[in-house]
């Protein structure tokens, strides 16, 4: 009489556990296969600089900005970014933001390092960003070694 008593539970729990088990998302966080990176952080962003193997063999230079203030996710309506060095540089922005989830990843090719003769070189990043009908702005500072 007890294990009739039980059954129903133990059924009930495999078809939870079947459920969890099939539904379950195999989502990985998108890692960067990068040859060079330089981390740092700021109050309002965690930032990866890198340069990784892109297409065709050309280098390419990227930005990897997390957000650090979660509660602001909904409020962010528009963000750019602006790279510079002493050999070139890019920007990237998008003004009409939808479900922000705090990551923003951006790459293109490397214009201007075939003109690197240095090993290290130095740049800064200006993060801005719009929450409501406020402009905020960030600065970082970063630098990219050349000795691959």
């Amino acid at each position: 009489m007890p294990v009739k008593q039980f059954l129903p539970f133990i059924l009930i729990a495999i078809i939870v556990g079947g459920a969890m088990f099939i539904l379950s998302d195999s989502y990985e966080e998108e890692r960067l296969d990068t040859f060079y990176t330089y981390e740092g952080s700021t109050e309002f962003w965690q930032y990866d600089i890198f340069m990784q193997d892109g297409k065709e063999g050309a280098t390419e230079i990227g930005v990897q900005l997390q957000f650090l203030i979660e509660e602001a996710f909904e409020e962010m309506e528009a963000y750019e970014f602006f790279v510079d060095t002493p050999y070139g540089g890019f920007f990237f922005q998008d003004l009409d933001v939808t479900d922000f989830d705090g990551k923003i990843t951006y790459t293109e090719t490397c214009e201007f390092c075939e003109l690197v003769t240095e090993r290290n070189v130095y740049g800064n990043m200006m993060v801005n960003w719009r929450r409501g009908n406020q402009i905020v702005s960030d600065y970082l500072s970063f630098y990219l070694r050349f000795d691959r």
